[in-house]
């Protein structure tokens, strides 16, 4: 990676132009292809830069390891790239902080008492008479410069000459003493400070001296206090640490930082309230930290896209101002096991799309929930005192994945359900338990996009019937045909000790599942049949566990592979191939069979290539059927303590059988 100094400019600045600014970046430069001219320009200094710091990097890295005082050669082009990137990134920070600062006069001066101003009205006072700067001006200014800047950068890339770095013993007896070296704070053009391993540090007040900081790094260490001169890295973007206690409330006037990590400062246990002063503030994590609630400004973060508050134990509640982070787009509570409830204000965080809250003491979510039309992901795992879920989650169209694993007190899904058009995973999960309350399945099967299918443990279902599919009982044969669960690929039941049936009797005319590629049947103890309509041509591979009364009618004819575990019912005597069909399968397991012999059938595997035979101790001879199989190339018999002698090489009294498989494994 190139330098740390300069890859905030290389790295940021040219999708800053493209992407965030796009539009004005055109009128400042006149036309789009100066805006790609300018991204390109950077992209042919990567190469140039990578190898010029690691060969810096190395040099200096020798000397430190000799203890001596040299000067390290490099090219001049170097520290003028800095120099010229740094001064790029000045003057867009220059224009982004003044357009900021027009939003918020915009938004000050034109919202009706609690009220917010849209996007379009924010940026619409851009050009309006009262903006707080002249428009114009601000462009030819800042054009004329970029485009000046641009073209020293084009300059530097083929020059070549050495400049200077020196390193001084005060600066390692300091490291020695796990202090920060003096000459840093010399470095009036330090872009990045990275400080690791350090178990105490002097006074940090002269970090007020490096105004040019853009990256500030203190995890690892054991700094417990950020001096109240923070406050003048006005430049600041990113900062983190691990072991502060307390904030300074100067940290709010840090009006550029947009990142901010507190990840394991686990003695922190409240923000300031001026944290709401941070305007730039997009990433915002806490994670394992004392915080017991959060500051009601936390609300004023316009442009916070990230908040995550991963194992905060001493969480109790969010503020309702959260509802005002119009911009946030992932919420993770993960961990926050006093959280009992989210405030009704999380409807209106409109542009929301991730939100997880596994292991909290959730009891309900509100009803408000069903606003968040962007939701794609909702995860509620092992949210043990979770009873329901409100019927307004059918609204959430564009939900792609829910995860509901280990919530032992929800006694039912929300019929709505079936309106969850986008869904494409969903997993309810309830282990550990003998008895729960009746658990009522949606209409699953409307659900047009889902893909994975995940049920388990759901120990009252006895019947799946028509209403799981999304059809009345009562069809009319003249009705078009329905197709239920049109795009799922992947269905796995398991550890369901009361289902004994997929129930489908109904005069309309259904089409099942007609996508499935994976069916895994695991623990159904009295599961006695599945609907033929599953086993289409588009299974590629089945798995069935555990299912001492399943009938399988017969094997899908491109099927691949195939496992059986330990009681799989009748499949473990008798492979159904039906009649006329050829079979595609390539690879067969056969793991824990409480059988004597393998299943009849083996013969009419004409593609079979592997043939896997694991942990059947009752297992007493191999099948004469396999001499037929002229395909299989790969026989592996494993804690097979009857069969796998019987097989050895020459001396088994069933080598005869299997001596023309290639390659054949016995442990």
């Amino acid at each position: 990676m190139a330098d740390a100094l300069i890859s905030v400019v290389v790295e940021q600045l040219a999708p800053f132009l493209l992407d965030k600014l796009n539009k004005e970046v055109k009128l400042v430069l006149g036309a789009p292809e100066d805006v790609q001219e300018l991204h390109d320009t950077f992209d042919k200094i990567r190469d140039v830069l990578d190898d010029a710091e690691k060969r810096h990097v190395k040099n200096v890295l020798l000397n430190l390891e000799k203890n001596e005082i040299k000067k390290v050669p490099e090219s001049a082009w170097l520290e003028k790239l800095k120099d010229v990137s740094y001064e790029m990134e000045d003057v867009l920070d220059e224009w982004h902080t003044k357009i900021l600062k027009s939003e918020i006069a915009a938004n000050e001066s034109s919202a009706p008492d609690g009220a917010r101003v849209s996007k379009k009205k924010v940026w619409s006072c851009f050009s309006s008479p009262c903006s707080c700067f002249n428009k114009a001006t601000l462009h030819h200014n800042i054009g004329r410069r970029i485009l000046k800047l641009k073209g020293r950068l084009d300059h530097l890339i083929t020059e070549k000459e050495k400049y200077k770095f020196e390193v001084t013993k005060k600066d390692d007896e300091q490291q020695d003493k796990g202090l920060i070296p003096v000459s840093i704070w010399n470095l009036k053009s330090l872009r990045t400070l990275l400080v690791c391993g350090m178990d105490y540090c002097e006074d940090l007040s002269l970090l007020s001296d490096l105004t040019s900081l853009r990256a500030l790094d203190l995890s690892g260490t054991k700094i417990k206090e950020l001096p109240k001169e923070i406050e003048k890295l006005i430049h600041l973007r990113y900062l983190s640490s691990t072991g502060v206690e307390e904030l300074p409330e100067t940290v709010g006037n840090l009006s550029n930082l947009q990142t901010l990590k507190l990840n394991g400062c686990y003695k922190l246990r409240r923000l300031p309230d001026e944290i709401g002063k941070l305007v730039s503030l997009s990433h915002l994590e806490a994670r394992g930290t004392a915080l017991k609630e959060l500051a009601e400004t936390v609300g004023n973060l316009s442009n916070l896209q990230t908040l995550i508050l991963n194992r905060c134990g001493e969480l109790r509640k969010l503020p309702e101002t959260v509802g005002n982070l119009s911009n946030l787009q992932t919420l993770k509570l993960n961990g926050c096991y006093k959280l009992r409830r989210l405030p009704d204000e999380i409807g209106k965080l409109v542009s929301l799309s991730h939100l997880e809250a596994r292991g909290t003491a959730l009891k309900e979510l509100a009803e408000t929930v069903g606003n968040l039309s962007n939701l794609q992901t909702l995860i509620l795992n092992r949210c043990g005192e979770l009873r329901k879920l409100p019927e307004t989650v059918g609204n959430l169209s564009n939900l792609q994945t829910l995860e509901l694993n280990g919530c032992q007190e929800l006694c039912r899904l929300p019929n709505d359900m079936g309106k969850m058009v986008s869904l494409r995973h969903f997993e309810a999960e309830h282990r550990g338990l003998e008895e729960l309350p009746e658990t009522v399945l949606p209409a699953l099967g409307r659900l047009e996009f889902l893909e994975d299918l995940n049920l388990s443990g759901l120990h009252s279902v006895s019947q799946m019937g028509i209403e799981v599919l999304g059809v009345l009982k009562n069809g009319d044969s003249s009705a078009a045909p329905v197709i239920a669960f049109p795009n799922l690929k992947k269905l796995e039941i398991w550890n369901m000790i009361h289902w004994e049936e997929l129930v489908i009797k109904t005069t309309v005319n259904i089409t099942l599942m007609p996508l499935l590629q994976e069916l895994r049947i695991r623990y159904c103890p009295l599961l006695k049949s599945l609907p033929c309509q599953i086993l289409s041509s588009s299974l590629r591979e089945m798995i069935i566990s555990s299912c001492p009364y399943l009938e399988v009618s017969y094997l899908p004819p491109f099927m691949e592979e195939l496992t059986l575990q330990r009681d799989a019912g009748p499949l473990l005597i008798s492979l159904p191939i039906q009649n006329g069909l050829h079979s595609n399968l390539k690879s067969l397991t056969i793991w824990n069979s409480p059988h004597s012999t393998l299943p009849q059938g083996l013969s009419q595997l004409k593609a079979l290539q592997t043939l896997k035979i694991r942990d059947c101790e009752s297992l007493t001879c191999m099948s004469d059927e396999l001499q037929h199989l002229t395909s299989l190339q790969i026989l592996n018999i494993y804690k097979c303590p009857i069969l796998g002698p019987r097989c050895k090489k020459e001396v088994g009294e069933d080598w005869s059988i299997i001596s023309h498989i290639p390659n054949i494994q016995i442990d």
